[in-house]
């Protein structure tokens, strides 16, 4: 039987510390330090005033009132800082009389050419008998194009119905929206 000297002894110890120090050093430095490729991130409010541009509704047999189908809305949009952009949504949807889930893309041009594409699904209620349907719903950015090129985040919004849609009244809405994301650094 060979017994190691307690200088080999020592020289394990600090081998085997070594490797244990630069592991912890490693995952502490992957939570605590900031991604060097991802700007701070920041958080926008804006709203939207949009109305259905087209809509295709195709009636459940046996079940009253209930359709499914799809539509395009088509905004304008509004940040806080007074920065103006286009909106363009189209989803399908699931509904009784107006109430139920939906899940689309929005994309938002902006005057400069950059654009956003949000995925989005929400569920419209009704709040009291004889009030228009109100809703809310979350998203996820998918891409960016321009200045916005590698925006990542989320997005919260609530929906007031203004006008029920009846082929002359296009369901016209309010759309408040609160954004959190980053951008890449440049």
């Amino acid at each position: 039987m060979i017994i190691p000297s307690i200088r080999q002894k020592d020289e394990r110890f600090r081998n085997g510390w070594g490797f244990c120090l630069i592991l912890m050093v490693s995952i502490i430095s992957m939570w605590i330090l900031p991604s060097a490729s991802q700007a701070a991130e920041k958080t926008r409010k804006l709203q939207i005033n949009n109305y259905i541009n087209k809509l295709q509704a195709i009636p459940i047999p046996d079940s009253p009132g209930r359709v499914i189908g799809f539509y395009e809305r088509l905004g304008d949009v509004k940040y806080e800082n007074g920065e103006t952009a286009k909106q363009i949504l189209r989803c399908t949807f699931d509904m009784v009389r107006g109430i139920g889930p939906f899940q689309g893309y929005s994309q938002l041009t902006f005057e400069n050419g950059a654009t956003v594409l949000v995925k989005i699904e929400g569920v419209m209620t009704k709040p009291e008998e004889g009030k228009l349907p109100i809703g809310h719903g979350t998203g996820k950015y998918v891409e960016g194009t321009g200045r916005l090129k590698g925006i990542q985040g989320n997005i919260a919004f609530t929906v007031k119905m203004l006008k029920p849609y009846d082929g002359e009244s296009k369901g016209d809405a309010v759309v408040d929206v609160t954004q959190t994301y980053t951008l890449p650094e440049k």
